[in-house]
């Protein structure tokens, strides 16, 4: 992920930043000596607090046709995360009051959603909400209860035709509602995190980009995050399956690994209007902070689209395995959060350090260290916000 010059930090900005920074810098001078080792403690925790969800998105690798969600058990398809879990890894950082990422599924359906928030009322972290926006009415007196130290991250993947085709029809304006009200309450003071905006590009709002970010402006977003879909093209997921093959011999659960299921693509012949669109937003002057997921320039544009494992930004390293849990529904704890695959331990059955330091965990972080990234982490989001 990347950033144009912009309109300069805000508070809440900075104080994420003086929080997040020294520890990312840290992991990233072991990196550069050859320490794989991870940190002590992890720096973020990341819940997926579900595998439900209450839209069928045709971009999701977890419930399109083709997402890997249709492999799970009837039981599986509807798991929450225990709250216990969650009270155990915050009682495990509170020290070091680890950040908190809270997704899906759909984060706001989950079922223990008013004792989860309460937990962070009484440990208040810096904390993040993936979420498709649907909701945020439903769910409003929660989130203003813990918005000091919030970002609501809200899905909204073009105008009202181009959305709901993706999303389903009404869930636009569904949306659109829940920004608005977190806006008003903002305005009244009543809200006190941010408000930002992930926009996935799809082929129906590629010439559409430049008009797209100023509605977002207009509609008072603080940050828009412009985000190139993940497509892992059948060659680089073939890479992926001898790369596995070779440096881990764990038994997979389901008979096709997660990371066939990123098949949602742009046309290639957009690429062109892709480079001229990306030129006139880094060209205009914004009040609100933009960010691309991630920053392609026009030679990464191309074999990026295309589903290549090269990674763009010659990004070589990931930190983000030395420096975060990612915990799922049935308390496993998935050391790349995107492909559940990398199982490497479960916090039913063992404690929180025990968990991140653990043989099986220390064998993906030496292994990519090592060997180098895997095929699949050209497409993870993590590489280009985590890693160098």
């Amino acid at each position: 992920m990347d950033t144009k010059p912009g309109p300069r930090f805000d508070q809440i900005t900075f104080e994420k930043m003086r929080r997040i920074a020294p520890n990312l810098l840290a992991a990233r001078r072991f990196a550069e000596d050859g320490d794989w080792r991870a940190r002590p403690l992890p720096e973020e925790v990341s819940f997926k607090l579900t595998n439900r969800c209450d839209l069928r998105c045709t971009h999701c690798y977890q419930w399109n046709e083709a997402g890997y969600h249709h492999q799970l058990t009837p039981a599986e398809k509807h798991e929450d995360l225990d709250l216990s879990i969650v009270e155990k890894v915050l009682e495990a950082t509170r020290a070091l009051r680890s950040n908190v990422y809270l997704w899906g599924g759909e984060p706001l359906v989950y079922r223990e959603w008013d004792g989860l928030v309460d937990l962070l009322a009484k440990d208040p972290r810096w904390t993040a909400i993936c979420t498709n926006g649907t909701l945020i009415e439903k769910r409003l007196e929660s989130l203003l209860k813990i918005s000091g130290r919030l970002e609501v991250s809200i899905s909204l993947d073009g105008f009202e035709t181009e959305h709901d085709s993706i999303r389903g029809n009404g869930s636009f304006r569904r949306t659109l509602e829940g920004i608005r009200l977190l806006r008003e309450q903002k305005k009244a003071d009543a809200y006190l995190g941010e408000i930002t905006v992930n926009f996935v590009i799809s082929d129906g709002m590629v010439h559409r980009m430049f008009e797209f970010v100023q509605f977002l402006e207009q509609e008072g977003v603080e940050t828009v995050y412009v985000s190139f879909p993940w497509y892992i093209s059948d060659e680089t997921s073939a890479r992926m399956d001898r790369y596995c093959a070779e440096h881990f011999s764990w038994e997979y659960r389901h008979s096709k690994a997660s990371w066939h299921s990123y098949k949602f693509r742009l046309d290639p012949n957009c690429i062109d209007e892709l480079n001229v669109e990306v030129a006139r937003i880094d060209a205009a002057n914004w009040r609100l902070k933009l960010r691309y997921n991630p920053r392609l320039d026009p030679a990464d544009m191309q074999p990026f689209v295309m589903g290549s494992d090269k990674p763009a930004q010659n990004k070589t390293r990931c930190h983000s395995i030395r420096t975060r849990m990612d915990v799922f529904p049935n308390a496993d704890v998935i050391s790349c959060k995107f492909f559940p695959e990398f199982r490497v331990g479960n916090l039913k059955e063992t404690d929180l350090r025990e968990v991140w330091q653990s043989a099986r965990f220390n064998q993906v972080r030496e292994t990519v260290s090592q060997c180098g990234l895997m095929p699949a982490c050209a497409k993870c989001n993590l590489l280009y916000t985590r890693g160098t």
